[in-house]
Order: C-alpha cells, then structure tokens, then sequence
C-alpha cells in the first residue's frame, strides 16, 4: 500500500500545531497522520517565522 502525499497549506499546518499542542503529541500527530519529526519541524519554522 502507498501513502498518499497531502500538501498542507500553511493555514492548515496552523491549525494543526495549535491542535497537537491542546491534544499531546503523539496523540495529535497520530490523529492527523504526521510524524513527530514533522511536526517539531513545522513547530520550529512556525515559531521561527510564522510557516
């Protein structure tokens, strides 16, 4: 089976870190189908740059 690619849009990466960070980490990056690595990389440029 293959995993489908979705580019996020940098509004819904957005939502999705704010998410992760009421949720948990790893309860959020299971729900929304990331890695913890990607989302510590989205965190990083979003506190380093807004995404």
């Amino acid at each position: 089976m293959v995993k489908q690619i979705h580019k996020r849009t940098p509004q819904e990466k957005e939502k999705i870190i704010l998410d992760i960070k009421k949720l948990g980490v790893t309860i959020g990056c299971k729900k929304y189908g990331i890695s913890k690595t990607q989302y510590y990389n989205w965190l990083n440029r979003y506190v380093a740059s807004g995404l």
